[in-house]
């Protein structure tokens, strides 16, 4: 696979096992597929968690991203945690400038609350049209059937 962390592919069958196994709500059937899908997966040289975490993967549409994060903290020590750091001084900057827009203009609705520039473009092209669903109505879905899509 991508990154190292499975041996090898795993079966329609034991993958069929294993969401029996995630799925089912009696302890019984679990059991008995948690016993069939080691099986399957001792068969395919696996471990029962590299098959569950390669059924997972797989599950996930081919997102060519699934299990990133891991391998580059096993390759580069500390990586999640810089990430994590970055996302914290991103979102801290957005709060701040949140904030600061509504100490500028009193209140969300004011700063949401379309300028003069706005106003006159809206009235220009009013003809054409056509806004978004109430809740999204200072949005432009389209003008004259053009559309950002």
């Amino acid at each position: 696979m991508r990154f190292g962390h499975m041996r090898g592919q795993i079966s329609r069958k034991l993958r069929k096992v294993i969401d029996l196994w995630r799925s089912t709500t009696h302890e019984g059937e679990r059991q008995a597929a948690r016993a069939r899908g080691e099986a399957l997966a001792k068969a395919a040289g696996m471990t029962f968690e590299e098959a569950a975490k390669s059924a997972s993967v797989a599950a996930s549409g081919g997102n060519p991203f699934v299990g990133f994060d891991d391998w580059m903290e096993a390759k580069e020590p500390g990586w999640k945690a810089a990430r994590a750091a970055e996302r914290k001084d991103r979102e801290d900057a957005r709060t701040a400038r949140r904030a600061a827009l509504i100490a500028r203009f009193g209140s969300l609705a004011a700063v949401l609350e379309p300028c003069e520039r706005e106003r006159a473009i809206l009235a220009a092209v009013a003809r054409w049209r056509a806004a978004c669903e109430p809740s999204h109505a200072r949005w432009t879905h389209d003008l004259d059937g053009l559309s950002d899509g």
